[in-house]
């Protein structure tokens, strides 16, 4: 694994932010180092920051209508109104 992502992972462990953990992993490769390796790091921020998105802005799931996500999302199942 890429030392990078490796202090980005111990930095979120530690109970960084994803920009926190960013921005100390881009600051140990500020130096010498490679677009790839900000690359690699980044790629695996946008997927962290994604999945804790997830949290305030769920995805409707494959095959759900929009108007029975609706109900869901407002608490209800499709049985309450069949």
């Amino acid at each position: 694994m890429n030392k990078y992502l490796e202090k980005y992972k111990e930095e979120r462990e530690s109970g960084s932010t994803e920009y926190e953990s960013l921005g100390v992993a881009a600051s140990f490769m500020a130096e010498g180092r490679t677009l790839d390796d900000l690359n690699i790091v980044y790629d695996f921020f946008q997927e962290d920051l994604m999945e804790g998105m997830e949290e305030y802005f769920p995805t409707r799931p494959r095959g759900v209508s929009s108007d029975e996500w609706k109900m869901r999302e407002a608490g209800h199942k499709l049985s309450d109104f069949i």
